[in-house]
């Protein structure tokens, strides 16, 4: 994807004490990549790089990005997790108030931001790499989210109110959200909870963030 582009940023909590100290960990990895991919060739979605156990990804669309991070959020409550990693304070089944299973092995923290960056094929791998304000802002998104949370920018709350929930004017973009992301998240249902303004590290103009889950791991 290039001109307008949504960025996601993604990265499992406590991943280096994971790495460390649970025997489990090469399993688990193998199953959270094969996860994240599978869901990117379905929604869209194109992996810039990864580094580490952190994924970069861009999509043509933020409705696109959204419906693969809710996806994505949704199906490690289910991935093929080793004991190991069920067994441990980090990977253990969470349940709600209501008795409904909100966490279970890896946690992943994600942050989506939109607009144009750079767009700069890498020498090296020849895919698409991105660069600039929009980046830089995408990452540090992503760092203020914990373990399971989507956290998202203005600009991307801006598209759900659009898009998703018809509440606010249209966005010169709206009209190239792909029906069919806009009808799965729909029928995923959603809940936000607006943070308030943040200042991220290293940027000069502070952020209004708000974490987006999808309904059933609302609790």
């Amino acid at each position: 994807p290039i001109g307008h582009v949504a960025l996601v940023f993604t990265d499992i909590r406590n991943s280096t004490h994971l790495w460390e100290c649970n025997s489990g960990m090469p399993t688990a990895i193998t199953a959270h990549n094969n996860l994240l991919r599978r869901q990117l060739r379905f929604c869209g979605g194109y992996e810039v790089k990864t580094e580490g156990d952190a994924f970069v990804c861009s999509f043509p669309t933020v409705m696109a990005a959204l419906w693969w991070c809710l996806s994505v959020q949704i199906q490690l409550l289910h991935a093929p997790w080793p004991l190991e990693i069920l067994e441990c304070e980090d990977g253990k089944e969470i349940f709600d108030t209501e008795g409904k299973l909100i966490a279970r092995g890896l946690s992943v923290r994600m942050g989506i931001h939109c607009g144009t960056p750079m767009a700069d094929p890498d020498p090296t791998t020849h895919r698409m790499d991105y660069l600039g304000p929009v980046v830089n802002r995408a990452a540090r998104i992503s760092g203020s989210a914990a373990g399971g949370q989507i956290m998202c920018s203005a600009d991307v709350i801006r598209e759900i109110d659009a898009s998703i929930y018809d509440m606010d004017p249209p966005t010169e973009h709206t009209a190239a959200q792909p029906s069919v992301a806009v009808g799965a998240i729909r029928r995923m249902g959603l809940r936000i909870e607006p943070v308030g303004e943040v200042k991220l590290k290293g940027l000069e103009m502070p952020e209004s963030l708000s974490l987006v889950y999808p309904l059933e791991l609302a609790g």
